[in-house]
């Protein structure tokens, strides 16, 4: 796909773009079999983002081909990975800490997934979709600031400052810690403070960035 769209000045756009979009799509389809073959039905919603996000790849050739840039396809992508690395890391954070402290002993562990996480995802999805929209509107400003609180109350649920004698659990937790920031910063942002790049970087290169090579 990367390649396909290095070349798309000499294959032309829509094959580039259909090569492109095909792996998130397959990705989707194997990922949809998987599921259905071992009856995981609590995973459905992972294949359900995995196909906005190929939605949103489509999105990003038609409008980049049309308008000449893809803001709005490039920030629905950013919202999309960032709420499966919400979704994700909400569940292997806490686990893998668990897992960990429970080998040194007695002390405070980690909250499972429960209400308040979906609560957060959910509410934080609503408001991402909203960014995506209107980046510049202050209310929406304001929400994204309440997504960053509630996510750092998330992360201090995981007991991470317990993790410092162990870096490849202790990064999980710093890498999730680029979440709230990200909310803030683009909240910073829609109130003309500062650039919105900044809120962006945090989720791309902190949030996306950082956990992918954690969990690798």
């Amino acid at each position: 796909g990367r390649i396909a769209v290095n070349a798309s000045a000499w294959i032309g756009w829509l094959p580039a773009a259909l090569i492109d979009i095909a792996f998130l799509a397959l990705l989707a389809a194997a990922a949809a079999r998987e599921i259905v073959a071992g009856k995981k039905w609590d995973n459905v919603k992972i294949v359900a983002i995995i196909s906005l996000l190929a939605a949103s790849n489509i999105a990003f050739h038609i409008e980049a081909h049309v308008f000449g840039l893809a803001e709005y396809a490039t920030r629905a992508s950013i919202a999309l990975v960032i709420t499966l690395v919400g979704l994700i890391g909400g569940r292997i954070i806490p686990s893998f800490t668990r897992n960990w402290l429970a080998k040194r002993g007695s002390g405070r562990m980690p909250t499972a997934f429960g209400r308040f996480d979906l609560v957060t995802v959910g509410f934080s999805a609503l408001v991402l979709a909203g960014w995506v929209v209107r980046p510049a509107s202050p209310i929406i400003g304001v929400l994204l600031v309440v997504c960053g609180c509630l996510h750092i109350v998330r992360l201090a649920r995981w007991a991470g400052y317990r993790t410092f004698s162990d870096r490849l659990v202790l990064v999980l937790h710093l890498a999730y810690a680029f979440m709230p920031a990200g909310y803030i910063l683009a909240a910073l942002s829609a109130f003309d403070i500062i650039a919105p790049s900044a809120g962006i970087h945090a989720w791309t290169g902190g949030v996306i960035g950082t956990m992918t090579l954690a969990v690798m």
